[in-house]
């Protein structure tokens, strides 16, 4: 083990310093374009070839260390392909058929990504996005608990705080905006998105919920205050859904974009080929033997 980590150790300082010389200066269409840098067998890796290989922009100090990687690399790849032809039957080294099995692969794709691009419609409604989500309910099941909170954390001496309190439960508009000022002014951290729901983990990296179970914590009642490391906090509990319950639809919308998107995209190259196949038929340029 010791002799063979010398060699390798030995191989990249030898690699390493023979290719300072030749990339130092580099630059396409030198008179030794054709000085070879590295021979596998009968293959030989030539300056310009290198040359080709380096990124367009690199530190010209790094430039060494970079074009003997890519020597390396090179060595690997061409004693593999050698090794490999010399180990592997004629029947294991007949790619051909796989090779144009691949070539017609991605034809076929680039041809077929090319049309969607042009031919289909990619704009779904909002009334299509809630009529997909009704009509496929049970497909839509929350795999996690989550909640719809508002909270607002304050020092433990801040003021107004009973009004603090009146306003996170009221549901009056005016009260909101008094609340948010509030907040803006004497808050450490606050949140009034009621839109958005929020799994466990995301609440409880802002709120500090003194509670190993976090469900039956939020569940218990709407209104919870509570004190820590020098702050107060206020957290009502506007919603939440258990596992297993119906998911909202604002979590499901981009799949479900996503899923209607997929399946036009599928109707359309099915069509797509149905029509291709026919032209063809009626042009002659396809033709059925039957037996």
């Amino acid at each position: 083990m010791k002799g063979r980590a010398y060699s390798s150790v030995l191989y990249c300082g030898l690699l390493l310093s023979g290719v300072v010389s030749i990339c130092t200066g580099c630059s396409i269409g030198d008179d030794d374009d054709e000085e070879v840098v590295a021979e596998v067998y009968e293959e030989k890796l030539t300056r310009s070839a290198l040359v080709s290989k380096m990124p367009e922009t690199y530190d010209q100090e790094d430039s060494a260390r970079l074009a003997a990687s890519i020597v390396a690399a090179w060595i690997r790849d061409v004693a593999m392909l050698k090794t490999a032809e010399n180990n592997l039957t004629e029947s294991q080294k007949d790619v051909e058929q796989q090779l144009r099995d691949y070539r017609k692969s991605l034809l076929i794709y680039a041809y077929e990504r090319a049309l969607v691009s042009q031919k289909m419609d990619t704009v779904i409604t909002e009334d299509e996005i809630a009529r997909y989500h009704e009509a496929n309910a049970e497909n839509f099941k929350l795999k996690r608990y989550i909640v719809k909170v508002k909270f607002v954390k304050i020092a433990e001496d801040a003021p107004r705080q009973k009004q603090v309190e009146q306003w996170l439960l009221s549901k009056d508009e005016n009260d909101n905006d008094e609340l948010y000022e509030y907040s803006r002014k004497y808050a450490e951290n606050f949140f009034f998105n009621s839109d958005l729901w929020l799994f466990p983990e995301d609440l409880l990296k802002e709120v500090p919920v003194p509670a190993k179970d976090l469900e039956n914590f939020l569940e218990q009642k709407n209104f919870h205050k509570f004190d820590r490391d020098g702050f107060r906090y206020f957290l009502y509990v506007e919603d939440f859904r258990r596992k297993g319950d119906p998911s909202p639809l604002s979590l499901e919308r981009r799949r479900i974009r996503d899923l209607m998107l997929n399946r036009r995209k599928a109707e359309l190259i099915g069509k797509l080929r149905e029509e291709i196949v026919s032209q063809g038929i009626a042009e002659g340029n396809i033709k059925i033997h039957t037996p």
